[in-house]
């Protein structure tokens, strides 16, 4: 959110300035003349707030041209208005940057390698309610109403203990990633549910029908094979590899028999401060089933590709991975991040809600 007043000062500034007029010149002959005074004068006028802005936000002399307005133009208003609205936004987020305890978020999203077109999706596309967008928006503020925020900015004892498990501080990121409570069905089934928008995806490219078993009923996908046109889906199973590597269970590998191709892909849904690590971590983790693989199927070649969205919505390297599967284009791809990370955010809030509604 940008500051109106200081654009209207500089609009104004810029508009007297590039004014044909002879009496608004005079007026501006004056008003420079009382901007040189400074701070002796305290009527200090318009063209002296609208340089202070400029130099307040480093933007060009020469789109505020004070030494010689008779040169300025419309198309400087036009470029000069831009600049400011893009020095604005920077230093609001510089100022949140700052901050202590409300800053973690921006910090990580201005990271190099966050994809900030497909991390903004879920604002920018508007395809959530006000209602869920809210508790976003809180989440990533750090002020949701935890138990940890409390004891830190309470005086006196208090009880920081997650009202669920009763052994970790409850934090957003315990509640959304880290709580032995959720891990077992609801991190689960919203890390289905993302794999479900993966095959599907994967399938409607390829032409091929999924059967109505593999759909769960209350979210998600059941492991097994979908074979059709020489493609083979293996959702969820457990490779038969000629060693006896530690790590055989992706959550997708696509089997492309004509282009003697294989990728496998690897679900994470994630803390956000470690969405890069934990990319990492998933190619790292089956590099070795890609080496067995690739001896057992003769003349394949085999691509690891991590999806992986951070709980509060960053994505970092997810498009530039799906493009080196070469299954979807670039449309497919973010239609995919974004409904990936649509159905996170809702699950998400639907367990903020939940367990704010928790007696502490």
């Amino acid at each position: 959110m940008t500051l109106t007043w200081e654009k209207e000062i500089v609009a104004v500034a810029s508009y007297l300035l590039r004014s044909e007029d002879d009496q608004v010149r005079g007026a501006v002959r004056l008003l420079k003349e009382r901007a040189k005074s400074g701070a002796k004068n305290k009527r200090k006028g318009v063209l002296y707030e609208a340089n202070r802005l400029r130099e307040r936000y480093n933007i060009e002399e020469e789109l505020l041209p004070l030494t010689h307005p008779e040169e300025a133009s419309a198309a400087q208003h036009k470029n000069l208005l831009k600049e400011l609205d893009k020095a604005q936004k920077e230093s609001l987020v510089k100022r949140l940057v700052k901050k202590v305890y409300n800053g973690p978020y921006a910090r990580e999203t201005r990271k190099v390698g966050v994809d900030k077109k497909a991390t903004y999706c879920w604002l920018r596309e508007g395809k959530l309610k006000p209602q869920t967008e809210s508790v976003v928006a809180a989440a990533q503020d750090g002020v949701t109403p935890t138990k940890g925020r409390k004891a830190r900015f309470t005086i006196g004892p208090a009880d920081p203990l997650c009202r669920l498990c009763h052994s970790h501080t409850e934090t957003i990121g315990h509640l959304l990633s880290k709580c032995p409570v959720y891990e077992h069905r609801e991190y689960t089934t919203r890390h289905d549910s993302v794999l479900y928008l993966l095959v599907r995806a994967v399938a409607e490219k390829l032409n091929i029908k999924i059967p109505q078993s593999v759909r769960k009923p209350g979210g998600g996908v059941r492991s097994g094979v979908i074979r059709e046109k020489g493609v083979t889906l293996l959702i969820d199973l457990t490779l038969p590899t000629d060693r006896q590597t530690e790590n055989r269970r992706p959550d997708l590998v696509v089997r492309l028999g004509k282009e003697k191709r294989v990728i496998v892909f690897e679900i994470a849904v994630t803390w956000d401060p470690s969405v890069e690590e934990r990319e990492r971590e998933k190619r790292a983790k089956y590099s070795d089933l890609a080496a067995d693989l690739a001896h057992q199927w003769q003349g394949y070649r085999i691509t690891v590709v991590p999806v992986v969205v951070g709980d509060l919505g960053v994505i970092r390297n997810l498009r530039r991975y799906m493009k080196q599967a070469k299954i979807l284009d670039t449309k497919e791809i973010a239609k995919f991040a974004a409904e990936a990370q649509r159905e996170v955010l809702c699950w998400n809030v639907k367990l903020i809600k939940r367990t704010l509604v928790v007696p502490e």
